[in-house]
């Protein structure tokens, strides 16, 4: 997923809870995850470390894209594995 810079945190908040079992795999600002002073980034940073999740930081990642930008990017991977329940 790539959501707007500017809440990156929330899109990856909705996503990681509507996921039942599955990659999450989601680029966002680096400033979100090197900058945690919100509820929502801390939230997605204990997220990534309590499941092991990933982070590799990407310098320049849009800087030949039609809309330019040269903020720093983190793609982060992460895994969502809900124990199964049969309503049946």
């Amino acid at each position: 997923m790539n959501p707007p810079f500017e809440n990156g945190d929330e899109h990856f908040l909705k996503a990681w809870d509507i996921m039942r079992n599955g990659e999450i795999v989601c680029l966002l600002n680096a400033e979100t995850l090197l900058n945690p002073y919100s509820e929502r980034r801390k939230t997605v940073l204990k997220i990534i470390e309590d499941n092991k999740g990933s982070i590799e930081y990407i310098d320049d990642a849009f800087t030949t894209a039609e809309r330019k930008t040269g903020v720093q990017t983190a793609l982060v991977r992460i895994q969502k594995k809900t124990e199964s329940s049969n309503i049946f």
